[in-house]
């Protein structure tokens, strides 16, 4: 069972995780131990950083699984590199969706809930209404995804027995879901819009 106590330090104290993977990718420390191992001395001497400052932020990325220390050397975690420059990087969609209007509503959502307060018309526009904005939306749902999708890999055996997996409503969103889904090896069945999956 899932402790709360421990999801909720965990939640606390995901700025500083964030702190660390985004600096690690601004000084270079993943692209270096992406190409290969390096002992700390070295690393810290490429890097111009200083050694054991250096070595209590490799700590922190070994905690969450981005580095692996081998008998004083250390390496990136295949992958853990690129993810990070997909998710803190120039062409990061979190950093783009951070950047929306939505803010506005950061630390108000009890103003929220009581009507007291709500997004600006002119900020947000719900229904979307041109075409632009709806392959916008799309897009941006898509880009959302792959979380989702590994988790369904992971535990579909546990969450859904039978083959049926998920039921897609359509989009951009849908063809991803079903592109990814079956490149797995997965056998499921799909319900999806036909319109969208035509285009």
């Amino acid at each position: 069972m899932t402790s709360h106590r421990a999801l909720m330090s965990l939640l606390f104290n995901a700025d500083k995780a964030v702190e660390v993977i985004t600096v690690a990718e601004e000084l270079g420390v993943l692209a270096a131990l992406d190409l290969g191992s390096a002992p700390l001395d070295d690393l810290a001497a490429r890097l111009g950083l200083r050694p054991m400052r250096l070595c209590k932020l490799l700590d922190c990325l070994e905690c969450l699984g981005f580095v692996v220390r081998d008998d004083g050397s250390y390496r990136a975690v295949p992958g853990a590199h690129q993810a990070a420059i997909d998710v803190f990087g120039p062409d990061s969609q979190e950093r783009d969706r951070d950047s929306y209007p939505w803010r506005r509503v950061r630390g108000r959502l009890a103003e929220v809930l009581r009507g007291d307060y709500a997004m600006p018309a002119e900020d947000f526009v719900w229904p979307l209404t041109d075409p632009e904005q709806i392959a916008g939306f799309e897009r941006s749902m898509a880009v959302g995804l792959p979380p989702i999708l590994e988790a369904f890999r992971r535990n579909a055996s546990r969450l859904w027995p039978a083959s049926r997996l998920l039921d897609v409503g359509g989009g951009d969103g849908g063809d991803v879901v079903h592109a990814r889904l079956l490149s797995a090896g997965g056998a499921a069945n799909f319900t999806a819009n036909r319109a969208a999956v035509s285009r």
